[in-house]
């Protein structure tokens, strides 16, 4: 499982490459992206949600398969603690890929 580590209350932009089982780029210039964090796997509401608008997504290269999730400082803004995400592209209701399981921990902010 792969570690994201994000800081409470702080923007945060994550660059994900999509590649296939072969290491090799996935074209996603046709795909919808959606990326959640939830404290369970189990659970069915996400603390962050986020989906295909151009706010939510930048697409970095479509051919090199390289997307951006833009998390801003109230997605972030969690009680510390570690969670479970998942990045999810459709290319129709029958071409749907998920990622592994991501491990997200938000660490708490320092106080000033």
């Amino acid at each position: 499982m792969a570690d994201l580590e994000l800081k409470q209350g702080e923007a945060k932009t994550i660059q994900f490459t999509i590649t296939d089982s072969s290491a090799d780029a996935v074209d996603v210039s046709a795909a919808t992206m959606s990326f959640f964090v939830k404290k369970r796997k189990s659970d069915t509401a996400a603390l962050i949600a986020k989906y295909s608008t151009a706010t939510d997504f930048t697409v970095t290269s479509a051919t090199a398969g390289i997307i951006s999730c833009f998390l801003n400082a109230t997605n972030t803004d969690q009680t510390p603690g570690r969670f479970v995400s998942e990045l999810t592209l459709s290319w129709s209701a029958t071409n749907i890929d998920r990622s592994t399981d991501l491990s997200v921990s938000i660490t708490q902010k320092v106080s000033s």
